[in-house]
């Protein structure tokens, strides 16, 4: 969806945008807490995932019927009545129209993800690979070991899932910090500052005391 909020965003709102659908994991967490909480207490941890599959499966059909097509896509691969398809999405995001197909790329001119492993792009493809890779084995060692990290330190399995609630309700809030300021001031400067904090802030966790409210 990500890649979606991009492609529809103004260039203004394009990063708030993207931050606001990456904010619907953090959402998830903070309301899904407390209903995680009551149905640990009553039901046992599998009511957990079960519960959690259901939304799924009842998620399933709205994507299925109301998530826009990629122009992108359908540029590229350019299915039957692609053009009357490209030109409702535009009209109903507010894009240009086209008056006809844009000719599609042959084998020989390349295209798509290869060129992403050719000069000039290798090296800023392979350095956005690292990073991210590193970055997201962060994030979820925190958001899957947070509870069990709390719990063995001696809070309790209700005070454990509060904690990763709670730890989703500040992501939602910085989050929305985060996209908002990136409107704002320069992007890559704006990550290194965040990073930074984060590293610092992943680096203290495991020196609190077992109390809920720190």
């Amino acid at each position: 969806v990500g890649p979606l909020a991009i492609e529809y965003g103004s260039r203004r709102w394009r990063t708030l945008s993207v931050a606001l659908v990456v904010l619907g994991f953090p959402l998830g967490g903070t309301l899904g807490g407390p209903v995680a909480v009551w149905l640990l207490e009553h039901h046992g941890w599998r009511s957990i995932f079960l519960f959690g599959a259901s939304l799924s499966v009842l998620l399933f059909p709205l994507m299925l019927f109301r998530l826009p097509e990629s122009i992108a896509f359908l540029v590229d691969r350019q299915p039957r009545n692609a053009l009357a398809r490209i030109n409702r999405l535009a009209t109903r995001f507010a894009l240009p129209l086209l008056a006809v197909l844009p000719r599609r790329p042959t084998a020989a001119e390349g295209g798509g993800y290869r060129e992403l492993t050719r000069a000039p792009l290798r090296q800023v493809t392979i350095w956005i690979c690292v990073a991210y890779f590193c970055y997201m084995f962060s994030f979820y060692f925190i958001q899957s070991w947070a509870t069990s990290l709390v719990t063995k330190a001696g809070l309790s399995d209700a005070e454990g899932v509060t904690t990763s609630a709670l730890m989703n309700l500040a992501g939602l809030f910085g989050g929305t910090l985060a996209g908002y300021l990136a409107t704002r001031m320069s992007l890559s400067r704006l990550l290194r500052a965040l990073m930074l904090m984060v590293a610092g802030l992943i680096a203290i966790f495991g020196w609190l005391p077992a109390e809920l409210w720190i």
